[in-house]
C-alpha cells in the first residue's frame, strides 16, 4: 500500500495534508518508509527489520534508519531555534527591567531623602517606609504589566506559528509570566526600599541643615 499525499510543505501545528492511499504498484514511488513499533529498544530490533525487507527483496537498500524520537527533533528543528531566540531575548528583556526599576526606586529614594527623614523623625518606622517603597514599586510593576499583556494579545497572530500544541493565550504561561515578572520587579525593588528604610533621620537632617 502507498501514500499520495499533497506536496505542499506543511508546518508543525497545520492542519494534516489531503492523504490518499494506494496500492504501491499503482503509485510508485522512489522510496518508501516502513515504520514499526516496538516495545524494546531500536538497536534490538533492528537487526530483524533488516532480515525481513531482505527477505522481500534482497536489492532493496534500508536507509535513514531513525527513532520517532529523532524524527520528532529534526520535524521541529526549524521551530525550537526561534523559540531559544526569543527566550535570549526574554531573559535580556527580564535584566533590563529589573535593572531599569531598579535606577528608578533609587532615584525616587535619594530625591525623597529629605521627606524621608522627616516622616522617620516624626514617627514613621522603617517597615512603613520600606512598604511605602514597594507599594510604588507594585505600582509600577503593576502598569508594566498591562503593557506587557496588550502587546503580547497583540502579537498573538506571529506566536501562533512558533507555537505547536500550546496556545498563544495559554493561561498557565501568561500566569507564570506575570507572577515572575511581579517576583522580580519586587526583587530589584526591595534594595532601594530597604536603603530607604536604613535612613538616620538625625544624620539626613542634620547633613541637609
Amino acid at each position: 500500500m502507498g501514500v499520495i499525499r499533497n506536496e505542499r510543505v506543511s508546518w508543525p501545528g497545520d492542519p494534516d495534508p489531503p492523504v490518499v492511499y494506494a496500492a504501491l504498484a499503482q503509485a510508485p514511488a522512489a522510496s518508501v518508509k516502513i515504520v514499526v513499533r516496538t516495545a524494546v529498544a531500536a538497536a534490538t530490533v533492528m537487526p530483524a527489520i533488516r532480515e525481513a525487507v531482505r527477505g522481500v527483496d534482497p536489492n532493496l537498500p534500508l536507509a535513514d534508519v531513525a527513532t520517532m524520537e529523532q524524527v520528532r527533533a529534526r520535524t521541529f528543528a526549524g521551530t525550537s531555534r526561534p523559540a531559544g531566540l526569543i527566550g535570549v531575548f526574554a531573559a535580556i528583556a527580564v535584566l533590563l527591567t529589573a535593572i531599569g526599576l531598579y535606577g528608578v526606586l533609587a532615584q525616587a529614594v535619594t530625591q525623597r531623602r529629605r521627606e524621608i527623614g522627616i516622616r522617620m523623625a516624626l514617627g514613621a518606622a522603617s517597615s512603613d517606609v520600606l512598604r511605602q517603597v514597594l507599594w510604588s514599586a507594585l505600582r509600577l510593576i503593576t502598569a508594566g504589566l498591562g503593557l506587557g499583556l496588550l502587546g503580547a494579545f497583540a502579537l498573538t497572530r506571529v506566536m501562533k506559528s512558533l507555537l505547536f500544541e500550546v496556545s498563544p493565550l495559554d493561561p498557565v504561561a501568561f500566569t507564570a509570566a506575570c507572577v515572575s515578572m511581579a517576583v522580580v520587579g519586587l526583587l530589584a525593588g526591595f534594595v532601594p526600599a530597604s536603603r530607604a528604610a536604613k535612613i538616620d533621620p538625625v544624620v539626613m537632617l542634620r547633613d541637609e541643615g
